[in-house]
């Protein structure tokens, strides 16, 4: 399946609000992981390709470590 990130690392990757990506996932608009716990996760391969379909500089990892 992949690694599955949480919804502040989902967020903070496509550089957008934790609320706006929780909006968009119960839209559809991003795929999502709901554990059986009730939480939800990201799979790291949906965000980076959302990433590119976005143009999202792929050198800018979304974590503040420009490189």
């Amino acid at each position: 399946m992949g690694r599955l990130l949480k919804n502040s690392e989902a967020a903070k990757r496509l550089g957008i609000t934790q609320g706006t990506l929780r909006g968009h996932a119960d839209k559809g608009i991003i795929p999502v992981v709901t554990l059986p716990s009730g939480h939800r996760r990201f799979r790291e391969a949906d965000i980076q390709r959302l990433r590119q379909d976005l143009g999202i500089d792929p050198n800018d990892d979304g974590k503040g470590n420009d490189q």
